[in-house]
């Protein structure tokens, strides 16, 4: 359908469930296309009769539409015509000009720009929502990013995934740390102790060296440090399992890491305020949310 035969259904579909509205903007966007309707009104209009609404317009156009109200304005965002797929391969020259330490691929916005972010300035990040496959693939996603500018030598990972298999594939891996592929609540608590160990290791280096991170060090030193992250899959079952002591190591880690080159992203699909706690959210500023 054409933007104003698309208009005129949302017109339609608005007058049915006696919202009315007139038409204020239509943006075109890289990916979605959005409508924006004033309400003329001043009737209240609830999310039940925004979410049939948005019910119904998806019905007629079969496809996905998110509707959303921000004080007298309604806007509907439909599916660009244009609006394609982005593969990994498109970002791969962009992320070699960069000049960041540790470079995350994450997307494209609306209108086209690649969105590329560093993971050292963050320096942790906390992903959580809806969609396993949807996490799985940004995790996937980070790894590649990172891999594909800095080589073994100057990055590991460490990879978390308690009581699950969805890892797996990075065993053989040559960015994978010594520390394996964890599976289990001890093994994870234990390697959470030797990384706090580490910075403080560290520390003592850049004391000695005069150097205040692991960037003057390595400008300096023979012998390199390596950046370490550490992706945790599901931090879930560490919180009904394990919460008090991986807190602690998470508040120690996440207070001086940085600057020794030691960086965490956790994933959790469940949101509710027993598992992503005060002291995670404290800890962990950079958010995605799915």
């Amino acid at each position: 359908m054409d933007p104003q035969s698309i208009e005129t259904m949302m017109m339609k579909v608005l007058s049915e469930a006696k919202i009315e509205a007139r038409l204020a903007s239509i943006k075109h966007g890289y990916i979605n296309t959005s409508f924006q309707f004033i309400v003329l009104s001043s009737q209240r209009i609830s999310e039940k009769r925004l979410d049939k609404v948005e019910s119904k317009i998806a019905e007629d156009l079969r496809q996905q539409v998110r509707v959303r109200k921000e004080q007298k304005l309604i806007t509907i965002e439909v599916p660009s015509p244009s609006s394609q797929s982005l593969s990994f391969e498109e970002v791969k020259e962009k992320l070699r000009e960069t000049d960041y330490i540790l470079p995350l691929a994450l997307g494209r916005t609306d209108y086209g720009r690649d969105i590329i972010i560093d993971l050292w300035q963050l320096p942790h990040m906390l992903v959580g929502g809806d969609g396993d496959k949807g996490q799985l693939n940004l995790l996937d996603l980070m790894i590649s990013s990172i891999s594909e500018v800095r080589t073994p030598d100057e990055v590991r990972f460490i990879l978390a995934d308690i009581e699950g298999n969805d890892l797996d594939k990075y065993i053989d891996s040559s960015y994978l740390a010594e520390y394996g592929i964890i599976k289990d609540f001890d093994s994870l608590i234990e390697t959470m102790e030797c990384l706090d160990d580490e910075i403080f290791r560290r520390y003592r280096l850049f004391v000695d060296t005069q150097c205040h991170n692991i960037m003057e060090y390595n400008e300096k030193a023979e012998m390199k440090l390596q950046y370490l992250v550490l992706f945790l899959k599901d931090i879930a079952s560490i919180q009904h399992g394990r919460r008090k002591d991986f807190e602690t190591y998470l508040c120690r880690i996440t207070a001086k890491a940085r600057a020794a080159g030691i960086h965490m992203v956790l994933f959790s699909t469940n949101v509710s305020a027993d598992i992503i706690t005060g002291t995670v959210k404290n800890n962990m500023r950079a958010r995605i949310a799915f």
